[in-house]
């Protein structure tokens, strides 16, 4: 199951399933994405900007205790999944680093589209 580093040969499988996920997918997921373009950047920030305000409101309007923090664990899950779609993607390919007709501004905050 385990393949040869720097091969693409799959790294490992998983259970049940018949994907696999090569060595170079693997580093893919694993590597530093750094925010390259402005509109990356934008939409990083955009991102923590709302769920941080949404973690904000949760704390003043749900008492503490195990589900508060379960669902501020969510939010974090949320933050981390958003910002690796936005950091992982190679947007020439789709159209978000470029203005293309595939971009979309990040928002913040209670700003009407």
């Amino acid at each position: 199951m385990s393949g040869t580093p720097g091969s693409n040969t799959p790294a490992y499988a998983l259970p049940g399933e018949e994907h696999t996920i090569d060595n170079a997918e693997l580093m893919h997921r694993f590597a530093y994405h750094p925010a390259t373009t402005p509109w990356r950047r934008d939409a990083h920030e955009g991102v923590r900007s709302l769920l941080g305000h949404t973690a904000a409101q949760l704390v003043d309007l749900v008492p503490d205790g195990r589900e508060r923090a379960l669902a501020l664990t969510n939010l974090e899950q949320a933050m981390f999944w958003a910002n690796a779609a936005i950091a992982r993607q190679l947007g020439d390919a789709i159209g978000l680093d470029d203005g293309g007709t595939n971009a979309v501004a990040p928002r913040r905050p209670g700003s009407v589209q």
